[in-house]
């Protein structure tokens, strides 16, 4: 199946071509939409006249099926050019799921939804992420601190500091967490706040437009960011700072993200930028009562008891530097710490895929190489 064969792709961070993916995609389209699918090739943008005639089917029929997959079922994002509009399909994830799932109130949710969310986590537990983060990072996103507890680090940097990430931009979308949304149709209990999903910028105002987003303030954002962080979620943004085509900003919990997944599940850091700052610990004052191995939602800090011997072990290749451990202990006995050496996030896009173009081919030829010899 030619449509399995493009979102395998390396390219897209594919997952190898398994009964997980052919269920999925199976899933999401019918044998009239794959038809036209097949002809949409990673990283290629194609207009609905190119796919009527590659297809040999009338324009009309086709436009008709693209915009049913672009706002309805959501499996394709579209964007203008001029005069014309161009579908392009993203990676299963991120980039396909999130998709899918983000936006949509939970009463629009379908058994197709369902179904896809649970042939999804299927595909998750394949591990298929690990082949491209377990070599070289690629740092997709990064996590800023609590803002109380860096609020008197006098190292913090501006892009430290949530106000500051925000202020460059005037226009901001809120929506429904995609991994929140899809785990609680998969059968997941998470009870945490669903509409935390922020965009800003150029990116708002494209999913304002097409309805998928609605429109918040800058004071909208802080606020359910801070509420976040008080029920225990993480707040990350693309690791970049900005610029005009925008960012995109959500508050994730441990037991629902993909992204943190790969570190408490597979142990396999890699998508989350190495933070500014880490935990440091007083021996004197620590207690030992475990409220910290509790807070961290990638498992970076473990509480060992031998006997009536107790230490904490910490991790710091896992830490993503949340200080979500420093809220949760009694006993005041954490800090706050620089990391030594540690780099800025890009200041754009463009600046992120200068730093990262070398790591992200790398992978997608190791594994292209891994799976040419299997």
């Amino acid at each position: 199946m030619a449509v399995v064969a493009n979102y395998a792709n390396p390219v897209v961070l594919g997952p190898p071509v398994c009964g997980e993916l052919v269920a999925l995609i199976e899933q999401m389209y019918s044998e009239e939409e794959a038809e036209i699918m097949q002809h949409i090739k990673p990283y290629r943008a194609r207009s609905a006249q190119g796919l009527a005639k590659q297809c040999g089917r009338p324009l009309e029929e086709v436009e008709k099926i693209l915009h049913r997959l672009a706002y309805e079922k959501c499996t394709l994002i579209t964007f203008n050019v001029g005069s014309r509009d161009l579908y392009l399909i993203l990676p299963i994830h991120p980039g396909t799921f999130d998709l899918i799932f983000i936006g949509a109130e939970p009463r629009e949710m379908t058994d197709w939804h369902r179904r896809c969310a649970e042939l999804y986590e299927s595909l998750f537990y394949t591990g298929f992420l690990n082949e491209y983060v377990g070599n070289k990072p690629i740092d997709a996103v990064r996590v800023l601190p609590i803002g109380e507890e860096i609020e008197n680090t006098q190292i913090a940097l501006p892009s430290d500091r949530l106000e500051v990430a925000l202020d460059r931009f005037e226009v901001f979308g809120l929506a429904t967490c995609c991994c929140r949304q899809a785990k609680r149709l998969a059968g997941g209990t998470c009870k945490k706040e669903l509409e935390t999903c922020v965009v800003m910028g150029g990116l708002a105002e494209m999913f304002i437009k097409q309805g998928r987003f609605r429109s918040i303030s800058m004071k909208d954002v802080i606020e359910i960011k801070a509420e976040a962080e008080s029920n225990g979620m993480v707040t990350w943004f693309k690791n970049q700072e900005g610029g005009k085509f925008g960012n995109v900003a959500c508050s994730c919990c441990s037991c629902c993200c993909g992204i943190m997944r790969t570190i408490s599940q597979f142990n396999v850091p890699g998508m989350v930028a190495p933070p500014h700052f880490i935990p440091k610990v007083d021996p004197v004052k620590c207690t030992l009562c475990g409220k910290c191995v509790e807070a961290c939602p990638v498992k970076a800090v473990s509480l060992i008891e031998d006997g009536k011997d107790k230490r904490l072990v910490f991790k710091q290749t896992h830490c993503i530097g949340c200080a979500l451990c420093l809220r949760a202990c009694p006993s005041r006995a954490r800090s706050l710490q620089g990391v030594p050496g540690y780099d800025e996030p890009p200041t754009g896009w463009l600046a992120y895929f200068r730093r990262y173009l070398f790591n992200y081919a790398s992978d997608v030829l190791g594994v292209s190489s891994s799976r040419r010899k299997r």
